[in-house]
């Protein structure tokens, strides 16, 4: 088995970036005594698990062999422990959570309470990959318990740093903080590498950035990337690169984007994972984009097909060789029997100028074969003109096929243009009239445009003697798909709140996206699962406290209170099944008279048009209500229509419109 491990090392020492480190632990190993050996196999194994974690599996299963063999739980639990890790970062979760869990048996047999500690630590960790954060919060809290009552530092710096990303991830960024900035301290004061703090301040990068706080979160990468001992993990690395293009995205500034978007590039081939490097073709095909250069934008873009169509284009290349090959092969073989023919002809030649009567004899021969052959041409014309006639026939009686099958398509045409015609008014017909606005506001308009003939955006209210509420959603898809969509989302709607009673905004949202999965029978573990569903805004308002309670996917509130602009955020997850899901939040407002309260989907700011022929985005769209928030509701919908009217000029309408406007 030692005879093994050093052909390997062999192999891996002609990498580029192995560490004199782990030189050095293998030259122990090979020296060292069995239960030595398992313990610098482990420590090999953590060293690798990042930058080679094919070979820190290896060690890592070196090392639970001998740990077995000689009955030694507490290397056996770090073991399982470790090749989890390795599992981990090649994407093999079911392992991982197999090996974390057989580690935790041994730990928690054998009364290991620091390796129980880390395992749990592991576990909480690839809950977190999964998005599921309740479950990670359980056992990165039960690990915490376990790391104070045994006063283990690191351990502890371990928990918090995994709960300041739990608390991140559900939006709860007051707790993240706090979390992370506790590990910070631990692992300060406990002179913990520098590698290990700098991975604190990656996720304190990223707690300011989901906050908008740009500059603040690239202090934090600058400060987690530079100095001596800073952060080898690729993947991380990668990931705070790609952060950091997006702050200087953000903050328009587009040359520091390019820079660290190429760096993410390079990390990202680095690692060799085809996703993070087509992710950072996206981010340089952006930025070039923000720059104004399209033509850069469009090359990046076109990598990711590339990949794709690089097999094809060899398997095209091989296929045309042989081809070529096969032509050649075929041209050469005429070449030669036409060569032989003409020797044949010589010779015949030749021979009949020695034999008089044998020429006189072939000359007869050649009449009649002609005459012969002139019989069978004219027989195979007469079939040919048979034939013709036949086939003339054939298309007189296609082109006939041809003109009842255009009568009935023009017919079908008319049948779907009548039903989605009909369609068009059912959808209508569910809409809220205008007036509805007026049971609660003073004023208001619904400008509601869609993009063809039935549309995926609706909106939709409801008003009892305590409630008025009402809903701005953008569905998956325009034209008939959207519809069904809307119609589904009103169908929700009516059960969750006329029926069911609820009246929390963010509990509506949640309902409704559970309704959604399961009419749309959505599985999030199924690759293949529709990935449709709705984009919404939700307000509802307590009539008698006049408090308003909003809850968003992806759309947020706008509210003008003077010359104060107040905006509620949404959250950034889709009324549907997705990746990472979270549940969404409520944000309250208390009215006064004369807000002005407005609801929109994505389509005012995704249509093309203006001088540039550019997206008028959102700080277009939210400019323009501004401008217009003086006027009446009703001057401020006809504003707003106008203004997309001329935006858009020659254009064709990219997406759905709706914009709802009302005044307290």
């Amino acid at each position: 088995m030692l005879a093994a491990v050093v052909l390997l090392t062999v192999n891996i020492g002609a990498r580029a970036g192995v560490s004199e480190e782990l030189d050095s632990l293998i030259s122990v190993a090979e020296k060292s005594p069995e239960l030595k050996r398992c313990r610098v196999y482990n420590e090999i194994s953590w060293l690798m698990r990042n930058s080679d974690p094919e070979l820190g599996l290896h060690y890592g299963k070196e090392a639970l062999a001998i740990a077995i063999r000689v009955s030694d739980y507490n290397e056996m639990a770090r073991a399982y422990s470790f090749i989890g890790v390795c599992h981990r970062n090649m994407a093999r979760y079911s392992e991982a959570f197999d090996s974390y869990n057989q580690g935790l048996e041994v730990a928690v047999a054998h009364n290991l309470r620091d390796q129980e500690a880390y395992l749990l630590v592991d576990l909480g960790n690839l809950y977190i990959y999964h998005g599921d954060y309740t479950r990670a919060k359980k056992e990165l809290t039960e690990a915490a318990k376990i790391a104070e009552e045994i006063n283990e530092q690191s351990i502890l710096g371990f928990c918090h740093l995994n709960l300041g990303r739990v608390e991140l991830g559900l939006g709860n960024y007051m707790e993240s903080e706090l979390h992370l900035k506790m590990s910070l301290k631990i692992r300060k004061e406990s002179h913990a590498e520098a590698a290990s703090i700098a991975v604190v301040k990656k996720y304190l990068g990223d707690l300011a950035g989901r906050q908008g706080q740009y500059q603040k979160a690239l202090d934090y990468y600058k400060d987690a990337t530079s100095g001596e001992g800073v952060l080898t993990d690729l993947g991380l690395l990668s990931g705070i690169y790609e952060n950091m293009t997006k702050a200087y995205i953000h903050l328009g500034k587009y040359d520091e984007a390019q820079q660290y978007a190429e760096k993410c590039l390079e990390k990202s081939e680095e690692m060799g994972m085809s996703t993070n490097v087509n992710r950072a073709y996206r981010l340089l095909g952006t930025v070039y984009e923000k720059k104004g250069d399209y033509k850069t934008a469009i090359e990046k873009y076109d990598v990711v097909l590339a990949y794709s169509d690089t097999i094809m284009q060899k398997e095209t290349s091989a296929r045309l060789a042989n081809m070529e090959y096969r032509l050649d092969k075929m041209r050469k073989e005429r070449e030669i029997e036409m060569m032989l023919k003409e020797k044949e002809l010589r010779n015949s030649y030749f021979l009949s100028l020695g034999i008089f009567l044998v020429m006189l004899l072939g000359l007869a021969v050649l009449l009649i074969s002609r005459n012969v052959q002139m019989r069978r041409v004219n027989r195979v014309l007469e079939s040919q003109k048979a034939e013709i006639s036949n086939q003339k026939d054939m298309l007189e009686r296609q082109n006939e096929d041809l003109d009842r099958q255009r009568t009935k398509l023009i017919a079908q045409k008319k049948e779907i243009t009548d039903s989605i015609e009909y369609a068009r008014r059912i959808q209508y017909a569910l809409l809220p009239n205008t007036d509805f606005l007026k049971r609660y506001f003073r004023d208001g308009f619904v400008f509601y445009k869609p993009r063809d003939v039935v549309s995926g955006d609706f909106y939709w209210m409801f008003d009892d003697e305590k409630y008025f509420a009402m809903i701005a959603a953008d569905c998956t898809g325009h034209g008939v798909p959207g519809a069904l969509m809307s119609m589904l989302g009103i169908s929700a709607l009516n059960e969750i709140v006329v029926r069911n009673g609820e009246r929390k905004s963010a509990d509506v949202m949640n309902k409704l996206r559970e309704e959604v999965k399961k009419l749309l029978h959505q599985d999030p573990n199924d690759d293949t699962t529709p990935q449709d569903g709705m984009d919404a805004a939700l307000v509802i308002i307590d009539k008698r406290t006049h408090t308003l309670d909003f809850s968003g996917a992806y759309l947020s509130l706008l509210c003008i209170r003077g010359e104060e602009q107040i905006t509620l955020d949404s959250v950034h997850n889709p009324v549907g099944v997705f990746i990472k899901e979270v549940p969404f939040t409520s944000e309250s407002l208390k009215l006064e008279k004369g807000d002005k309260i407005y609801l929109s989907s994505d389509g005012y700011p995704s249509q093309f048009g203006g001088p540039r022929n550019k997206k008028l985005k959102q700080s277009g769209f939210v400019s323009e209500i501004i401008k217009n928030s003086g006027l009446s509701m009703k001057e401020q919908g006809i504003e707003i229509e106008r203004y997309l009217t001329k935006w858009m000029g020659d254009n064709a309408q990219t997406d759905d419109v709706l914009v709802i406007g009302v005044e307290v």
